[in-house]
């Protein structure tokens, strides 16, 4: 009743909020809290862009956001780049992972 159309993949209680990975067709939604919070698949970037093509020269990045919207993607598409990675809700990272692979260099 809450993701009309979707198939609910996994739910997740955590002492951050609630998670929920769904999927329709090949598009993947993670909600925190009923919030969308990621989208992935069918070539989604949730804008993040270009945030991340911003400043292509610089070495060095913070992402304080962690994966969502595929920054992280899109920060390795530069060779060089060092990522400092966060993510307040260590329950979220691997719930990704199980649906949506992060990459590994």
């Amino acid at each position: 009743m809450l993701y009309p159309g979707q198939e609910v993949l996994e739910t997740k209680v955590t002492p951050y909020g609630k998670l929920t990975m769904t999927k329709l067709a090949e598009q993947y939604t993670l909600y925190e809290n009923g919030n969308p919070v990621l989208l992935a698949g069918c070539g989604t970037q949730g804008g993040s862009s270009a945030l991340c093509h911003a400043a292509p020269s610089a070495l060095k990045c913070f992402n304080g956001f962690g994966r969502i919207g595929g920054a992280i993607d899109e920060v390795f598409k530069y060779s060089g780049v060092h990522v400092d990675f966060v993510e307040t809700n260590p329950w979220l990272l691997p719930l990704v992972d199980k649906y949506i692979p992060f990459p590994r260099i």
